[in-house]
């Protein structure tokens, strides 16, 4: 008992050294004033854009998922350039996260790892090198996709439609295809500034299932449309088992930020008010 009681004591002291570590003020530490000694047991790189410019004021944080989920934040610096305090024992992993603004709207969007490596690893004297660059779209390996959670694990955005199970003169029936296309509405750009391309994704109507999923679509400003072979897929976001709001041929869509960060791509979908569809 008592050597189980001497363990933990060393364990919330370690994290706690590892929490004192972590309260410095950001920007100290920095890949411009980090010799070989400097980076010892730290962590550093540069977070960039998608073509390839730096990110000043992205967070990074160093998490520890032994140690209690011991963590550390900092911020990068104007050249997009972040350390770490030290990161003595354990296995550690990193993540990044940026602002960026775009049809007044604050995101708070997942910066994915440079070399696309997720795992974990361990800091040794050499120190640690993990830059990171702004994806719109690809998978977040670290987010297992699940049936439950559909939605989860993308870069880009997620949008949900419905075959309308309560309107049986409405519901499409089995091996329906379904062919959905995002069409960015003109003048607008994606998330980074870029120009948008035209979006497809398909999907069949499936026995016993109502909801649809298409994923990682990358933001804009877009026209929803959706056909099934040569007829017109209606739509609609409303909810109406009698039928006195419209569907119609096309609707306007941009995603909103996720209501708080987190470790998900920082897009909220429509699962609120998803897209019935209605076949011509």
């Amino acid at each position: 008992m008592n050597n189980y009681y001497s363990k933990t004591a060393g364990l919330l002291c370690l994290t706690a050294l590892l929490w004192l570590g972590a309260c410095k003020k950001p920007g100290n530490d920095t890949l411009d004033n980090s010799g070989s000694e400097q980076l010892a047991y730290r962590a550093a790189g540069i977070v960039k854009n998608a073509d390839g410019s730096p990110v000043s004021g992205a967070k990074v944080r160093a998490v520890n998922p032994v140690l209690l989920d011991a963590s550390a934040d900092v911020f990068t610096d104007a050249k997009g350039a972040y350390m770490t305090p030290k990161l003595d024992l354990g296995g550690w992993n990193l993540y990044a996260w940026k602002e960026q603004e775009y049809e007044g709207y604050t995101f708070h969007l997942r910066v994915a790892p440079e070399d696309d490596d997720y795992n974990a690893f361990s800091i040794d004297k050499a120190g640690k090198t993990k830059h990171f660059k702004l994806r719109l779209t690809g998978r977040i390996k670290d987010i297992p996709r699940s049936e439950n959670q559909p939605d989860q694990g993308y870069y880009g955005g997620t949008l949900q439609f419905v075959n309308l199970g309560l309107e049986a003169f409405k519901k499409m029936p089995v091996s329906t295809p379904v062919r959905i296309i995002l069409t960015p509405i003109p003048g607008s750009r994606l998330l980074d500034g870029s120009t948008p391309q035209v979006v497809e994704k398909t999907f069949t109507i499936e026995d016993g299932e109502d909801n649809y999923w298409i994923t990682d679509i990358p933001q804009c400003k877009y026209i929803i449309t959706a056909r099934s072979g040569n007829k017109v897929i209606r739509l609609t976001d409303h909810r109406d088992i009698n039928g006195e709001e419209p569907y119609k041929n096309s609707l306007n869509w941009m995603f909103k930020p996720a209501p708080t960060a987190s470790y998900a791509g920082g897009l909220k979908g429509n699962s609120d008010t998803p897209f019935y569809m209605d076949l011509e």
